[in-house]
């Protein structure tokens, strides 16, 4: 506190203090860095805990239904490509490979493997045979024709008295 003596610098002191802040700083910034986010989880496991692993009977209740409604879903579309294989049979087409495919994709549908299912179907589907477009070139009477009446907004009339 008296004379200054050698080591006792208060300029050397006030920067070897402010380097030791500094370097402290760092230190801190790196820890927090390299490990804060174990303090974060922490305290994140500690307010929001994890459920509880037994289901409640409501939850099972919605995860029935949630089935129930997408097999539902899936007999709906299996009635749609069954109905366009029959239409394509009618038509002449040879969709006898597809019956017994149908009948897998319906299989596999009920022993509860619904995406394979609906994946299997998909292929049914695009295996159809679809009726092909009459396509014809543009003759001279199509160029000619009256084009289609505009189906123009009449406009609104004012009211009396409005400006």
């Amino acid at each position: 506190m008296g004379a200054p003596g050698l080591g006792e610098d208060p300029i050397a002191r006030r920067w070897t203090r402010r380097l030791g802040a500094l370097v402290l700083i760092a230190g801190l910034a790196w820890a927090y860095g390299r490990w804060g986010a174990l303090g974060l989880r922490a305290l994140d496991r500690a307010v929001y805990p994890a459920p509880p692993k037994a289901p409640s009977p409501l939850a099972s209740a919605i995860e029935t239904e949630a089935r129930a409604r997408r097999m539902n879903a899936f007999l709906l579309w299996y009635g749609q490509v069954s109905r366009s294989i029959e239409a394509a049979q009618a038509r002449g087409a040879d969709v006898s490979a597809l019956t017994p495919k149908m009948a897998r994709a319906l299989d596999v549908a009920r022993s509860g493997n619904l995406e394979a299912a609906r994946r299997y179907l998909n292929a049914v589907e695009l295996q159809v045979p679809r009726p092909s477009e009459q396509v014809r070139p543009v003759g001279d009477q199509d160029l000619l024709a009256p084009a289609a009446e505009s189906s123009a907004v009449p406009r609104r009339r004012r009211r009396a008295g409005a400006s």
